[in-house]
């Protein structure tokens, strides 16, 4: 099995792994984290709880966007790698929603899948599909 490791400082690709793909979605949770927080604690107040949403939504991508491309310079994965990355990042959000939001929050099933209802305006599903979207969108463009 591969070890997960990180670029050295000069950039280096390190072998892809799963391990390696699943470690980099860390930093996703705490960006994910600081966003909602920073939407409660500020904006929400004006915009109304699904409007800030909503905007959470787009700044989230963004920090995606921004993390992977960092990743994407320093990685250069291929795009089946760059698969596998946004495979393992959208398990990884799953399981940390589903797992922190139903076992440590103690939310019910019906709140953790309300923000799946886009008929009422929530967006998660698109920060789902930038998980995976965005790491091989930029190795195409690299490539």
């Amino acid at each position: 099995m591969a070890v997960a490791s990180f670029p050295s400082a000069d950039g280096d690709r390190p072998e892809g792994s799963l391990v390696r793909d699943l470690l980099s979605a860390l930093p996703l949770a705490l960006l994910a984290i600081v966003n909602g927080t920073v939407r409660e604690a500020t904006y929400q107040r004006w915009l109304g709880e699904r409007t800030g949403h909503q905007v959470s939504t787009f700044t989230l991508i963004a920090l995606v966007v921004a993390y992977a491309a960092w990743l994407d310079r320093r990685w250069k994965p291929t795009a089946r790698e760059a698969w596998r990355i946004g495979f393992a990042w959208l398990g990884f959000a799953l399981v940390f929603e589903f797992g922190v939001g139903r076992f440590i929050a103690h939310n019910s099933w019906r709140t953790l899948f309300a923000d799946y209802n886009v008929l009422r305006g929530r967006l998660w599903p698109l920060d789902l599909a930038a998980f995976v979207a965005v790491p091989v969108a930029l190795a195409r463009r690299r490539k």
